[in-house]
């Protein structure tokens, strides 16, 4: 995710595509996120409604591209 494209990282291009997603009435909408790194796991449960938006926008603001290896067991378990 730290390779770029046109000066844009591909985890931005990532973000940028699921917050698409956000622009239906977030009233209709079901959104889940789970993501792994060299940070905590973290992942917000399926849930509609304007406050998981919120939550997940608040939560992205600060996700970082990194070189750490990825830990699929881990994230999986988690």
């Amino acid at each position: 995710m730290l390779a770029e494209i046109d000066g844009v990282q591909k985890l931005d291009f990532a973000i940028n595509a699921a917050l698409l997603s956000l622009t239906s009435p977030p009233s209709r909408t079901t959104m889940s996120v789970c993501w792994s790194s060299a940070i905590p796991f973290r992942r917000f449960f399926a849930r509609k409604g304007g406050a998981q938006v919120h939550a997940i926008l608040e939560a992205v603001y600060d996700l970082r591209a990194s070189l750490a290896d990825p830990d699929y067991r881990g994230a999986a378990g988690y």
